[in-house]
Protein backbone atom coordinates (compact mmCIF):
# COMPACT_ATOMS: atom_id res chain seq x y z
CA UNK A 1 0.00 0.00 0.00
CA UNK A 2 1.12 3.67 -0.98
CA UNK A 3 0.61 6.97 1.25
CA UNK A 4 -3.26 6.77 -0.56
CA UNK A 5 -4.14 3.50 0.65
CA UNK A 6 -3.88 2.38 -3.28
CA UNK A 7 -1.75 -0.76 -3.86
CA UNK A 8 1.75 -0.61 -4.93
CA UNK A 9 3.62 -2.52 -7.47
CA UNK A 10 7.49 -2.91 -7.08
CA UNK A 11 8.54 -3.95 -10.98
CA UNK A 12 11.70 -6.09 -10.93
CA UNK A 13 13.89 -7.43 -13.59
CA UNK A 14 15.86 -10.05 -13.61
CA UNK A 15 18.41 -11.96 -15.14
CA UNK A 16 19.46 -15.65 -14.42
CA UNK A 17 23.25 -15.40 -14.90
CA UNK A 18 24.20 -18.78 -13.80
CA UNK A 19 25.33 -19.64 -17.25
CA UNK A 20 27.87 -16.70 -17.31
CA UNK A 21 29.10 -17.52 -14.07
CA UNK A 22 30.01 -20.58 -15.31
CA UNK A 23 31.56 -19.47 -18.30
CA UNK A 24 33.86 -17.10 -16.61
CA UNK A 25 34.70 -20.00 -14.26
CA UNK A 26 35.85 -22.37 -17.01
CA UNK A 27 38.08 -19.42 -18.85
CA UNK A 28 39.61 -18.99 -15.14
CA UNK A 29 40.76 -22.50 -15.36
CA UNK A 30 41.15 -22.88 -18.84
CA UNK A 31 43.67 -20.10 -18.21
CA UNK A 32 45.77 -21.29 -15.03
CA UNK A 33 45.54 -25.08 -16.72
CA UNK A 34 47.18 -23.22 -19.84
CA UNK A 35 49.23 -21.18 -17.28
CA UNK A 36 51.05 -24.32 -15.48
CA UNK A 37 51.11 -26.74 -18.41
CA UNK A 38 54.38 -28.28 -18.50
CA UNK A 39 54.56 -27.78 -22.88
CA UNK A 40 54.52 -24.72 -24.28
CA UNK A 41 51.08 -23.31 -25.39
CA UNK A 42 50.88 -19.71 -27.42
CA UNK A 43 48.28 -17.56 -29.15
CA UNK A 44 49.03 -15.97 -32.49
CA UNK A 45 47.55 -13.51 -34.86
CA UNK A 46 47.32 -14.12 -38.61
CA UNK A 47 50.88 -12.19 -38.74
CA UNK A 48 52.14 -15.10 -36.39
CA UNK A 49 53.14 -12.58 -33.83
CA UNK A 50 52.70 -13.94 -30.37
CA UNK A 51 49.62 -12.36 -28.74
CA UNK A 52 49.73 -14.39 -25.35
CA UNK A 53 52.18 -17.55 -23.96
CA UNK A 54 52.19 -19.50 -21.27
CA UNK A 55 55.36 -20.05 -18.87
CA UNK A 56 56.30 -23.24 -20.14
CA UNK A 57 56.48 -21.96 -23.61
CA UNK A 58 59.06 -18.29 -22.86
CA UNK A 59 61.07 -20.69 -20.40
CA UNK A 60 61.73 -23.02 -23.32
CA UNK A 61 62.41 -20.21 -25.54
CA UNK A 62 64.72 -18.19 -23.38
CA UNK A 63 62.39 -15.32 -22.55
CA UNK A 64 59.92 -13.72 -20.15
CA UNK A 65 56.25 -13.70 -21.75
CA UNK A 66 56.00 -10.34 -21.42
CA UNK A 67 59.06 -10.00 -23.90
CA UNK A 68 57.63 -13.14 -26.48
CA UNK A 69 54.28 -10.67 -26.91
CA UNK A 70 54.41 -9.23 -30.17
CA UNK A 71 58.05 -11.27 -31.52
CA UNK A 72 56.91 -12.98 -35.14
CA UNK A 73 56.97 -16.83 -34.77
CA UNK A 74 59.47 -16.94 -37.56
CA UNK A 75 62.26 -14.62 -35.99
CA UNK A 76 62.73 -18.00 -33.41
CA UNK A 77 62.80 -20.43 -36.25
CA UNK A 78 66.63 -21.41 -38.25
CA UNK A 79 66.75 -20.17 -41.65
CA UNK A 80 67.22 -23.72 -42.87
CA UNK A 81 63.81 -24.73 -41.30
CA UNK A 82 61.58 -21.35 -42.40
CA UNK A 83 60.40 -23.39 -45.24
CA UNK A 84 58.98 -25.90 -43.37
CA UNK A 85 57.54 -23.88 -40.65
CA UNK A 86 55.45 -21.90 -43.85
CA UNK A 87 54.38 -25.16 -45.08
CA UNK A 88 53.05 -26.25 -41.38
CA UNK A 89 51.81 -22.55 -41.52
CA UNK A 90 49.97 -22.76 -44.81
CA UNK A 91 48.60 -26.69 -44.10
CA UNK A 92 47.33 -25.50 -40.28
CA UNK A 93 45.18 -22.56 -42.62
CA UNK A 94 44.18 -24.77 -45.05
CA UNK A 95 42.58 -28.03 -42.79
CA UNK A 96 42.79 -26.66 -39.37
CA UNK A 97 45.80 -28.56 -37.66
CA UNK A 98 49.22 -29.45 -38.71
CA UNK A 99 52.45 -30.80 -36.83
CA UNK A 100 56.07 -30.82 -37.33
CA UNK A 101 59.52 -30.75 -36.00
CA UNK A 102 61.84 -27.33 -36.31
CA UNK A 103 64.99 -26.63 -35.27
CA UNK A 104 64.37 -23.26 -33.05
CA UNK A 105 67.07 -20.23 -32.04
CA UNK A 106 66.50 -19.10 -28.18
CA UNK A 107 66.96 -15.72 -27.07
CA UNK A 108 70.31 -16.63 -26.11
CA UNK A 109 71.07 -17.67 -29.48
CA UNK A 110 71.36 -21.59 -28.87
CA UNK A 111 69.11 -23.58 -31.48
CA UNK A 112 67.08 -27.28 -29.96
CA UNK A 113 64.46 -28.89 -31.33
CA UNK A 114 60.61 -28.48 -31.07
CA UNK A 115 58.08 -30.18 -32.20
CA UNK A 116 54.97 -28.30 -32.52
CA UNK A 117 51.17 -28.58 -33.67
CA UNK A 118 48.89 -25.75 -34.81
CA UNK A 119 45.60 -25.42 -34.13
CA UNK A 120 43.47 -23.36 -36.71
CA UNK A 121 41.27 -20.05 -34.84
CA UNK A 122 38.22 -18.46 -36.58
CA UNK A 123 36.48 -15.32 -35.38
CA UNK A 124 32.60 -15.31 -35.38
CA UNK A 125 32.51 -15.25 -39.03
CA UNK A 126 34.50 -17.93 -39.22
CA UNK A 127 36.85 -15.44 -40.53
CA UNK A 128 40.47 -17.18 -39.86
CA UNK A 129 42.42 -14.40 -37.15
CA UNK A 130 44.91 -16.66 -35.72
CA UNK A 131 46.00 -20.26 -34.35
CA UNK A 132 47.63 -21.83 -31.48
CA UNK A 133 50.75 -23.03 -31.23
CA UNK A 134 51.46 -26.11 -28.82
CA UNK A 135 55.23 -26.66 -28.76
CA UNK A 136 57.63 -29.51 -26.58
CA UNK A 137 61.13 -29.62 -26.60
CA UNK A 138 62.36 -32.99 -27.95
CA UNK A 139 66.45 -32.19 -28.64
CA UNK A 140 67.18 -35.03 -26.09
CA UNK A 141 64.63 -37.78 -27.91
CA UNK A 142 66.56 -35.94 -31.51
CA UNK A 143 70.07 -36.86 -29.61
CA UNK A 144 69.24 -40.26 -28.98
CA UNK A 145 67.47 -40.98 -32.71
CA UNK A 146 70.72 -39.62 -34.00
CA UNK A 147 72.73 -42.16 -31.58
CA UNK A 148 70.75 -45.16 -32.57
CA UNK A 149 71.33 -43.95 -36.37
CA UNK A 150 75.09 -43.87 -35.99
CA UNK A 151 75.29 -47.27 -34.46
CA UNK A 152 73.06 -48.79 -37.19
CA UNK A 153 75.41 -47.48 -39.52
CA UNK A 154 78.75 -47.85 -37.62
CA UNK A 155 78.04 -52.05 -37.42
CA UNK A 156 76.33 -52.08 -41.08
CA UNK A 157 79.58 -50.06 -42.25
CA UNK A 158 81.91 -52.47 -40.20
CA UNK A 159 80.40 -55.47 -41.18
CA UNK A 160 79.84 -54.99 -44.60
CA UNK A 161 83.59 -54.02 -44.72
CA UNK A 162 85.04 -57.08 -42.95
CA UNK A 163 84.53 -59.23 -45.55
CA UNK A 164 85.85 -57.57 -48.75
CA UNK A 165 88.65 -56.24 -46.56
CA UNK A 166 89.77 -59.81 -45.70
CA UNK A 167 89.27 -60.86 -49.25
CA UNK A 168 91.75 -58.44 -50.09
CA UNK A 169 94.31 -59.04 -47.46
CA UNK A 170 94.39 -62.98 -48.17
CA UNK A 171 94.35 -62.50 -52.30
CA UNK A 172 97.90 -59.80 -51.53
CA UNK A 173 99.69 -62.14 -48.81
CA UNK A 174 98.85 -65.38 -51.82
CA UNK A 175 100.26 -63.55 -54.75
CA UNK A 176 102.97 -62.09 -52.48
CA UNK A 177 104.14 -65.52 -51.31
CA UNK A 178 105.02 -66.53 -54.83
CA UNK A 179 102.02 -68.86 -55.35
CA UNK A 180 100.60 -67.41 -58.11
CA UNK A 181 103.78 -67.00 -59.84
CA UNK A 182 107.39 -65.31 -59.74
CA UNK A 183 107.66 -61.57 -58.46
CA UNK A 184 109.98 -58.57 -59.61
CA UNK A 185 111.15 -56.53 -56.94
CA UNK A 186 109.15 -53.85 -57.48
CA UNK A 187 105.84 -55.86 -58.05
CA UNK A 188 106.78 -57.34 -54.36
CA UNK A 189 107.07 -53.49 -53.11
CA UNK A 190 103.77 -52.61 -54.86
CA UNK A 191 102.16 -55.20 -53.58
CA UNK A 192 103.73 -55.00 -49.69
CA UNK A 193 102.35 -51.10 -49.81
CA UNK A 194 98.80 -52.65 -50.94
CA UNK A 195 99.31 -54.79 -47.88
CA UNK A 196 100.04 -51.96 -45.16
CA UNK A 197 97.25 -49.70 -46.30
CA UNK A 198 94.72 -53.31 -46.13
CA UNK A 199 96.27 -54.13 -42.84
CA UNK A 200 95.52 -50.10 -41.72
CA UNK A 201 92.05 -50.41 -43.01
CA UNK A 202 91.26 -53.61 -40.96
CA UNK A 203 92.71 -51.35 -37.84
CA UNK A 204 90.66 -48.49 -38.46
CA UNK A 205 87.32 -50.35 -38.80
CA UNK A 206 88.29 -52.89 -35.61
CA UNK A 207 89.14 -49.41 -33.34
CA UNK A 208 86.04 -47.95 -34.91
CA UNK A 209 83.90 -50.41 -33.77
CA UNK A 210 86.00 -50.88 -30.16
CA UNK A 211 85.52 -47.49 -29.58
CA UNK A 212 81.27 -46.77 -30.35
CA UNK A 213 80.97 -50.03 -28.19
CA UNK A 214 82.97 -48.68 -25.58
CA UNK A 215 80.44 -44.76 -26.19
CA UNK A 216 77.55 -46.42 -26.03
CA UNK A 217 78.26 -48.62 -22.89
CA UNK A 218 77.28 -52.28 -24.70
CA UNK A 219 80.44 -53.88 -23.65
CA UNK A 220 80.53 -55.68 -20.35
CA UNK A 221 83.05 -55.82 -17.99
CA UNK A 222 83.98 -58.82 -16.39
CA UNK A 223 85.47 -57.52 -13.33
CA UNK A 224 88.05 -59.25 -11.20
CA UNK A 225 91.07 -58.77 -8.92
CA UNK A 226 94.75 -59.22 -10.37
CA UNK A 227 98.29 -58.24 -9.25
CA UNK A 228 99.05 -55.69 -11.86
CA UNK A 229 102.79 -56.40 -11.24
CA UNK A 230 101.82 -59.54 -13.08
CA UNK A 231 100.27 -58.09 -16.16
CA UNK A 232 103.01 -55.29 -16.82
CA UNK A 233 105.42 -58.15 -16.85
CA UNK A 234 103.12 -60.03 -19.57
CA UNK A 235 102.86 -57.11 -21.93
CA UNK A 236 106.44 -56.72 -21.63
CA UNK A 237 107.54 -59.72 -22.30
CA UNK A 238 104.67 -59.65 -25.23
CA UNK A 239 106.28 -56.63 -26.75
CA UNK A 240 109.83 -57.18 -25.82
CA UNK A 241 110.86 -58.10 -29.19
CA UNK A 242 109.32 -55.12 -30.40
CA UNK A 243 111.59 -52.92 -28.59
CA UNK A 244 114.67 -54.95 -29.36
CA UNK A 245 114.07 -54.57 -33.29
CA UNK A 246 114.19 -51.22 -32.60
CA UNK A 247 117.50 -51.06 -30.87
CA UNK A 248 115.63 -49.67 -27.70
CA UNK A 249 115.61 -50.98 -24.38
CA UNK A 250 112.54 -51.91 -22.16
CA UNK A 251 113.18 -51.44 -18.29
CA UNK A 252 110.75 -52.50 -15.38
CA UNK A 253 110.35 -50.68 -12.40
CA UNK A 254 107.77 -52.29 -10.50
CA UNK A 255 106.50 -51.85 -7.17
CA UNK A 256 106.58 -54.26 -4.09
CA UNK A 257 103.96 -55.61 -2.21
CA UNK A 258 101.52 -53.78 -4.29
CA UNK A 259 97.97 -54.82 -3.80
CA UNK A 260 95.70 -56.50 -6.03
CA UNK A 261 92.84 -54.11 -7.76
CA UNK A 262 90.07 -55.08 -9.43
CA UNK A 263 89.94 -54.94 -12.93
CA UNK A 264 89.14 -56.37 -16.41
CA UNK A 265 92.25 -58.01 -17.56
CA UNK A 266 92.08 -58.65 -20.91
CA UNK A 267 90.69 -54.56 -21.16
CA UNK A 268 93.95 -53.46 -18.80
CA UNK A 269 96.56 -55.04 -21.19
CA UNK A 270 94.49 -53.76 -24.39
CA UNK A 271 95.25 -50.33 -22.71
CA UNK A 272 98.84 -51.23 -21.18
CA UNK A 273 99.91 -52.59 -25.27
CA UNK A 274 98.81 -49.55 -26.82
CA UNK A 275 100.39 -46.99 -24.74
CA UNK A 276 103.57 -49.19 -25.28
CA UNK A 277 103.30 -49.55 -28.86
CA UNK A 278 102.94 -45.84 -29.31
CA UNK A 279 106.08 -45.37 -27.16
CA UNK A 280 107.73 -47.63 -29.75
CA UNK A 281 106.21 -45.99 -32.45
CA UNK A 282 107.62 -42.44 -31.27
CA UNK A 283 110.79 -43.33 -29.69
CA UNK A 284 114.05 -43.33 -31.94
CA UNK A 285 116.39 -44.16 -29.50
CA UNK A 286 117.00 -44.14 -25.96
CA UNK A 287 114.36 -46.35 -23.27
CA UNK A 288 111.00 -47.29 -22.98
CA UNK A 289 110.09 -48.02 -19.24
CA UNK A 290 106.97 -49.70 -17.20
CA UNK A 291 106.35 -48.43 -14.12
CA UNK A 292 103.87 -49.23 -10.99
CA UNK A 293 103.69 -47.20 -7.70
CA UNK A 294 101.21 -46.55 -5.07
CA UNK A 295 98.53 -44.02 -5.68
CA UNK A 296 96.49 -42.32 -2.85
CA UNK A 297 93.48 -44.12 -4.20
CA UNK A 298 94.99 -47.38 -5.68
CA UNK A 299 97.58 -48.45 -7.83
CA UNK A 300 99.19 -46.34 -10.95
CA UNK A 301 100.92 -47.61 -14.12
CA UNK A 302 103.20 -45.37 -16.07
CA UNK A 303 104.71 -45.79 -19.87
CA UNK A 304 107.79 -43.29 -20.21
CA UNK A 305 109.52 -42.67 -23.36
CA UNK A 306 112.56 -41.12 -24.51
CA UNK A 307 110.40 -40.16 -27.45
CA UNK A 308 110.15 -37.65 -29.86
CA UNK A 309 107.64 -35.86 -26.91
CA UNK A 310 104.36 -33.78 -27.82
CA UNK A 311 104.10 -30.13 -27.74
CA UNK A 312 102.12 -28.04 -24.91
CA UNK A 313 99.61 -27.09 -27.59
CA UNK A 314 99.12 -30.34 -29.01
CA UNK A 315 98.47 -32.13 -25.17
CA UNK A 316 94.93 -31.32 -25.14
CA UNK A 317 94.35 -32.95 -28.82
CA UNK A 318 95.38 -36.32 -27.31
CA UNK A 319 92.61 -38.36 -26.12
CA UNK A 320 90.12 -36.68 -28.87
CA UNK A 321 88.68 -39.71 -31.62
CA UNK A 322 91.12 -39.21 -34.19
CA UNK A 323 92.90 -37.37 -32.96
CA UNK A 324 96.47 -38.24 -34.42
CA UNK A 325 98.52 -35.41 -34.48
CA UNK A 326 100.15 -34.21 -37.52
CA UNK A 327 104.14 -34.55 -35.71
CA UNK A 328 102.80 -38.19 -35.11
CA UNK A 329 102.08 -39.18 -39.15
CA UNK A 330 105.45 -37.83 -39.84
CA UNK A 331 107.80 -39.93 -37.71
CA UNK A 332 104.88 -42.83 -37.60
CA UNK A 333 102.16 -42.66 -40.25
CA UNK A 334 99.69 -45.18 -40.34
CA UNK A 335 97.92 -44.68 -36.96
CA UNK A 336 93.87 -44.62 -36.45
CA UNK A 337 93.88 -41.65 -34.13
CA UNK A 338 91.77 -43.73 -31.81
CA UNK A 339 93.93 -45.61 -29.54
CA UNK A 340 94.02 -43.27 -26.88
CA UNK A 341 90.90 -42.12 -27.17
CA UNK A 342 89.61 -46.23 -26.45
CA UNK A 343 92.08 -46.17 -23.25
CA UNK A 344 90.76 -43.34 -21.82
CA UNK A 345 87.36 -44.74 -22.55
CA UNK A 346 88.25 -48.64 -20.82
CA UNK A 347 90.45 -46.66 -17.65
CA UNK A 348 87.13 -44.16 -17.49
CA UNK A 349 85.40 -47.15 -17.38
CA UNK A 350 87.11 -48.79 -14.20
CA UNK A 351 86.49 -45.43 -12.56
CA UNK A 352 90.00 -44.67 -12.67
CA UNK A 353 92.04 -41.78 -14.37
CA UNK A 354 94.56 -41.64 -17.26
CA UNK A 355 96.99 -38.77 -18.14
CA UNK A 356 99.86 -37.59 -19.23
CA UNK A 357 103.22 -35.23 -19.02
CA UNK A 358 105.55 -34.63 -21.89
CA UNK A 359 108.69 -32.67 -22.74
CA UNK A 360 109.26 -31.74 -26.51
CA UNK A 361 111.93 -33.82 -28.05
CA UNK A 362 112.98 -35.14 -25.06
CA UNK A 363 109.86 -38.22 -23.96
CA UNK A 364 106.48 -38.89 -22.38
CA UNK A 365 105.11 -40.47 -19.88
CA UNK A 366 101.69 -41.90 -19.66
CA UNK A 367 100.19 -42.95 -16.61
CA UNK A 368 96.87 -44.40 -15.62
CA UNK A 369 95.35 -45.20 -12.43
CA UNK A 370 93.32 -47.89 -10.90
CA UNK A 371 91.13 -47.87 -7.70
CA UNK A 372 91.49 -50.07 -4.94
CA UNK A 373 87.89 -50.91 -4.93
CA UNK A 374 85.01 -50.03 -7.80
CA UNK A 375 81.63 -48.45 -6.53
CA UNK A 376 78.99 -50.32 -5.66
CA UNK A 377 75.91 -50.13 -8.33
CA UNK A 378 72.77 -48.29 -7.19
CA UNK A 379 69.88 -49.27 -6.43
CA UNK A 380 68.02 -46.69 -8.06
Amino acid sequence: MDASGKPAYLLGISEDITERILSEQQLRDLSMAMEHALDGIARLDADKKFISVNKACATMMGYTPEEMIGLNRMATVCPEDADKALAAFEEMKRSGKSETELKVIRKDGSIFHQYVVLIRSLDKEKHFDGFYCFSKDVTERKYKESLEAKAELIQMVSHELRTPIHSVKEGLSIVLEGLTGELTAEQKEVLNISKRCVDRLVRLVNDVLAFHKLESGVIEFQMKKECPNKLIEEVGSAMRPLVENKNLKLELKLAKGLPEVPMDRDKIIQVLTNLLQNAIKFTLEGTITLTSSRDPHGVMISVEDTGIGIQSKDIPKLFRKFGQLESAKLVAPGGTGLGLAISKKIVERHHGQIHMESEYKKGSIFSFTLPLEQPKPSLN
